[in-house]
């Protein structure tokens, strides 16, 4: 929230992404939302989906949801 330190979304995408990486679930899930709404990052659905699985696999309720959203619109997912 910027709080602290200048405001900078870019970095913060590299920091979801190193810890994303390292398999924990809030990260993969937050970089899977910048990457759903191009925030930081290129607008990219089916990496925004790569990701949701990755955090929806280890359980994170808020994950398994926005998962599931993309299987019932069909973005980013085989129709």
């Amino acid at each position: 929230n910027g709080e602290g330190v200048a405001k900078d979304i870019k970095k913060a995408v590299r920091w979801f992404q190193q810890a994303a990486y390292q398999g924990f679930d809030k990260a993969q899930y937050s970089l899977a939302l910048r990457y759903y709404n191009g925030e930081g990052v290129a607008k990219d659905i089916k990496k925004a989906v790569r990701w949701f699985q990755q955090a929806a696999y280890q359980g994170f309720d808020k994950a398994q949801y926005s998962l599931a959203l993309r299987y019932y619109n069909g973005e980013g997912v085989a129709k």
